[in-house]
């Protein structure tokens, strides 16, 4: 072997080690899910660490092209012992979403078995050679030398499959902002979560309830007698949450305000305050509405009306709870011009014109990731 990448034309051989490496990197797993760091730290950890270095052995396995994915039935048994090491809000994930790239919405935890695949299917086109079995991915000798184009293909290929996953390949921006939190180490202590807060983050990305965890396995909710205490009851139990809820809302408010100083170009700007329309209106006593942050760009006024929601669309509704609250939000100012309704959800989620009125003002996605980091935190406040 050179560098640890067997070097041979004995099929025999490859897979003798290939089967050592697997014992190896299950045992690597092994000591890293049963350690006693947190599971932010542990998922960034196998993500950097642990897939990295098995997905630099598979290329150097597979250029040689002695084997092909199916010769290392070992994977599919890997993969079996490892899901068994999760904690318990990753190993409630469905498999498929677990391992989706976060544009699809995914936890971007790459099975051995994807793994193996995308790193041959990638070797054979760069080689110019043609991949048996997956021909049907159709991948470029242009796009084949970008590791993220492979892996892009064969999700989307596989989401193809599923029916009730496909719609997920029209909504890679919004799943790209709701998995920031996901997609990089912690940089600053502001972006460390518990692992209470890592849960929620889950619970609230597909659908999960650990809740009973925090509850001590209460099923219905103090205040109301007649209501199942689920994650979702608790979420819009205003009687029980309403001060997190202020607090959680007043936070982010906070937040955009001091990222809006640094803009240069924002003058005279105020939080809890009446734009001059308002200010008229409320002479005339006639309806008005305070914006939460208020402020002048040249010579023009505008308003932030922040609101954080955690409605979920039912069966019966047709239009989605964010996009019913930003034209709530519009509708409350009547006609007064440069309003702009910053509709946030628990799940980490923004309207898409939210984000773009942000983003114009200056607002970054690590700027996004700590807004998002607050929802979280409060939340977990909530529950508890």
């Amino acid at each position: 072997s050179y560098l640890d990448i067997p070097i041979s034309n004995n099929k025999n051989i490859i897979v003798n080690h290939c089967n050592y490496k697997l014992d190896t990197f299950m045992e690597e797993s092994r000591k890293l899910w049963n350690s006693k760091l947190p599971i932010q730290t542990k998922y960034h950890l196998n993500q950097m660490c642990q897939t990295g270095k098995l997905a630099y052995y598979m290329k150097g396995v597979f250029c040689g092209g002695t084997i092909v994915p199916r010769d290392l039935p070992k994977i599919v048994e890997t993969d079996a012992a490892i899901e068994q090491l999760y904690p318990q809000p990753l190993h409630d994930i469905p498999p498929i979403l677990k391992t989706l790239p976060y544009q699809f919405g995914g936890l971007n935890i790459t099975s051995l078995q994807d793994l193996a695949v995308i790193t041959f299917v990638g070797t054979r086109f760069r080689e110019g050679l043609r991949p048996v079995g997956y021909e049907h991915l159709c991948i470029t000798h242009e796009e084949s030398k970008h590791s993220h184009k492979i892996r892009e293909k064969y999700f989307i290929n596989k989401l193809m499959i599923e029916p009730t996953l496909r719609y997920r390949i029209g909504k890679t921006e919004s799943f790209s902002l709701m998995t920031v939190c996901l997609q990089r180490p912690p940089s600053t202590s502001k972006q460390y979560m518990t692992d209470k807060e890592f849960t929620v983050l889950v619970d609230q990305l597909y659908g999960l309830d650990h809740s009973d965890a925090h509850w001590k396995n209460f099923n219905r909710c103090p205040l109301h007698r007649d209501k199942k205490c689920t994650l979702d009851h608790i979420l819009v139990c205003q009687r029980a949450t309403q001060l997190q809820t202020i607090r959680c809302h007043n936070a982010v408010c906070q937040y955009i305000y001091r990222q809006l100083k640094r803009n240069p170009e924002i003058k005279n700007m105020k939080m809890e305050s009446y734009s001059e329309h308002q200010k008229d209106l409320k002479t005339l006593g006639s309806k008005n509405k305070r914006g939460d942050i208020v402020f002048n760009i040249g010579s023009t006024q505008h308003t932030l009306d922040i609101v954080i929601t955690a409605a979920k669309k039912n069966a019966s509704e047709r239009q989605d709870p964010m996009e019913r609250q930003y034209t709530r939000k519009l509708r409350l100012y009547g006609k007064e011009p440069n309003v702009y309704p910053i509709v946030l959800s628990v799940s980490g989620n923004i309207h898409p014109k939210s984000w773009k009125h942000l983003s114009s003002l200056g607002l970054t996605i690590a700027n996004f990731r700590d807004i998002q980091h607050l929802i979280f935190k409060y939340t977990t406040y909530k529950i508890q």
